[in-house]
């Protein structure tokens, strides 16, 4: 058995729902500030460019994720 499987396994369906869009929103908030620290550091204009689409493309799928978390009351922000 893996450690997330056994991490997992006294956990129901909805727990483990939670703990899967926690796991996926947390790195989806990562790799947009990753993103966010490369466009200021290259001196390229068009990579900037690229960096900062890719960057919104991050950031579209962190909102799916808290939208879909907050729909189901696992994320309420204040």
């Amino acid at each position: 058995m893996t450690q997330a499987a056994g991490t997992q396994a006294g956990m129901t369906g909805g727990q483990r729902d939670h703990s899967l869009c926690n796991d996926l929103l947390m790195t989806e908030k990562y790799v947009s500030n990753t993103y966010d620290t490369a466009i200021f550091e290259f001196t390229n204009s068009n990579i900037r460019q690229i960096l900062n689409h890719i960057q919104k493309e991050e950031q579209q799928h962190g909102e799916g994720i808290f939208n879909y978390m907050q729909s189901r009351g696992m994320y309420n922000p204040q």
